[in-house]
């Protein structure tokens, strides 16, 4: 989808369609193609086609995933175990801890990404700008240990100062572009580099 149409107007068929027969297959029938089928499975697509590699991606198939929608909800889940019959069935093939992992994003390196590449002196001469710093968006204290590579306090967990400094850049950026009127470049302000560690 990807237009300005309203959440509501994307979702509602998904949940209003009684084709499906109970509502978490209408969920996961959302899923599936919004997340799935829209999102994930084009940029995985577009990303290894660039290197002359086609993707396979066997739960996408079509038989299979209308087997999955035919199997009643119950089984679906049990308890917190999300794709129980699934997991059931491929149990003798796998070690049982991959098969009851817990879910898991795929990780972006962006915290390498901050104290290893061109990215830390680029977030630095955005986040730590003058115009920036008077906005008062940030405090710029947090912002240098965050860019110093220092392992953040551990109430915030692991380390996720690049997280932290991937959103924090974001907001600088789209205030920039939607506050400001900037057009988007890949040049940062010059001058605010002098001092990094």
């Amino acid at each position: 989808t990807g237009g300005s149409e309203p959440l509501e107007a994307i979702v509602r068929p998904y949940l209003e369609d009684e084709s499906m027969s109970s509502f978490l297959n209408r969920l996961m029938h959302m899923n599936v193609k919004l997340k799935g089928g829209q999102n994930i499975l084009v940029k995985v697509d577009k990303m290894l086609g660039a290197h002359g590699v086609e993707a396979a991606s066997p739960l996408f198939d079509r038989h299979l995933a209308e087997l999955s929608f035919a199997v009643p909800p119950q089984f679906k889940r049990r308890g917190d175990v999300e794709k129980y019959v699934f997991k059931q069935a491929v149990e003798p093939l796998l070690p049982r801890p991959v098969v009851y992992r817990k879910k898991a994003g795929m990780g972006v390196p962006l915290s390498h990404w901050f104290k290893k590449t061109e990215l830390r002196d680029y977030a630095h001469d955005l986040l730590l700008a003058p115009r920036a710093l008077a906005r008062g968006y940030f405090r710029p204290e947090f912002v240098k240990v965050l860019l110093s590579g220092v392992r953040i306090p551990r109430s915030l967990g692991a380390d996720r100062s690049g997280e932290l400094l991937w959103m924090l850049l974001a907001v600088e950026l789209w205030h920039r572009v939607f506050a400001e009127g900037e057009r988007p470049s890949v040049a940062a302000d010059s001058g605010a580099s002098e001092g990094i560690e």
